[in-house]
């Protein structure tokens, strides 16, 4: 069976991206979004993103702040 068919019967999602980022000039992370069918998706300007620190604590931010965030070469 595809990969795509398990993950979208298992969680709606079609398929997801994932990047390496410099968040806020000095964090390394990854950000990441997945490709989902319908009015329930991701919107396409928002990503999720996963740091090598806890970025509310370090930058004072909550769910929905604007970050500064680059994607590394490579």
């Amino acid at each position: 069976m595809p990969a795509a068919e398990i993950w979208e019967e298992r969680t709606g999602q079609a398929a997801y991206f994932l990047a390496s980022v410099t968040v806020a000039g000095r964090y390394r992370g990854l950000d990441f979004q997945a490709v989902e069918p319908g009015e329930c998706g991701y919107p396409p300007d928002q990503i999720e993103l996963f740091c090598e620190k806890h970025l509310r604590t370090e930058l004072g931010r909550d769910d929905g702040d604007l970050l500064a965030v680059r994607q590394n070469d490579g």
